[in-house]
This record gives structure tokens, sequence and C-alpha cells, in this order.
């Protein structure tokens, strides 16, 4: 029986949570670029909407969400360890800095995307949109589609304002971080975890 296929892209912060997470568990999937034809033929008629990342399972069944994708691995694979640790404390604490990298670690990654890697993203955008095309028509391409995902940079409370507290935050996270990971070799101790 074949494996996975997971519908994404690289500029996708989700898709990249997915990727590091089924690359870690060593399981058997292919990663297909989120094209218009997919969008078309696979995510828009099992999602209804067009969004990313979006694993196809073995037998066929459509799972969107990083989140459901992770708990539809551990399922159905029975990997082990658990990437949730079977400890009620170490299992809040794997599920609260999942939370955390989903909620709040976002607001760092679209900041430095959009406001230090514009250009990039487009490009990225536009490539993914039409990649039969010229880079420069790629780029205009990406700048149209692109600006709605700009557009949420003032919902997640990304603004002049707040950039320099943003960046100072995400900075002591990464001093931190960096610092247990000089102590202990994973985020929850001597083996990794969801966390």
């Amino acid at each position: 029986m074949p494996g996975y296929t997971l519908y994404g892209a690289d500029v996708s912060y989700y898709t990249g949570k997915a990727r590091a997470y089924l690359d870690w568990r060593g399981v058997d999937y292919v990663e297909e670029l989120a094209t218009q034809q997919v969008y078309r033929d696979i995510i828009l008629p099992s999602v209804g909407w067009p969004v990313i990342p979006v694993m196809k399972t073995p037998d066929g069944e459509i799972v969107q969400d990083t989140t459901d994708i992770i708990e539809h691995i551990e399922a159905a694979e029975g990997l082990s360890p658990p990437a949730i640790p079977d400890g009620p404390v170490q299992a809040f604490v794997a599920q609260l800095l999942q939370l955390y990298a989903d909620e709040w670690l976002v607001i760092p990654a679209m900041h430095y995307r959009w406001n230090y890697n514009e250009d990039w993203a487009y490009q990225e955008f536009g490539a993914i949109s039409a990649p039969d095309r010229p880079a420069p028509e790629q780029y205009e391409i990406g700048k149209r589609n692109g600006e709605r995902f700009k557009g949420a940079l003032p919902p997640l409370g990304v603004s002049p304002t707040t950039a320099p507290a943003i960046e100072q935050s995400y900075e002591a996270f990464l001093r931190e971080f960096s610092a247990h990971l000089e102590v202990h070799p994973y985020a929850l101790g001597g083996r990794a975890t969801l966390a």
C-alpha cells in the first residue's frame, strides 16, 4: 500500500510543521506542491476551502490541519514512543508548547516573512500559482495572491509599533531555548516529543 501524501508548500508555516513531524517519525510519505490543480482537484472538493497542509492517507482519507495530521499518524501508525508523553504533566507541557508554537511563534514568523522577506514570499506564492511562467510574471502573480496573506499581519497584532516588541520577545525565546538545549537534548529532556 502506498504511503501518505502531504499537500503543501515550502512557504507554508504549518506545512513546515507537518513535514518536520513526518520526517521525525520516519513516516512513508511524499510531498506534493499544492498547485492550482491540486487545490481544484483535491483540496477544495475534500476540505471545502483553500488551505494547506492537507494529507491524504494510504486509504484515501483526507486530513486537514497539522494537529489533526499528527493525531491521525499517532493513532494509525502506533509509533513508539508516542509524540505526547504518557505522564500527565509532560503531556500537558508538550501540548502547551505545541500551542505556543502554533499560536504565538506564528506572529514573529509572519512579521519576519512580510517585513524582511516580502519579495521572497511573493516569488514563492507566484511559483506555486504559476510554475510555468517566467520569474517576473510569477512575482506579480505572487504579489496579487500574497497580499491576502500579508493582510493577516494586523489581526496578528503585527504593526510598526509592535514590531520591536515582537522581535525582542522572539530573540529572548531563542536565547532561552538555545540555553535549554545546551543542557538537554530535547525540549522535555531526554527524548523527542511533540514539544
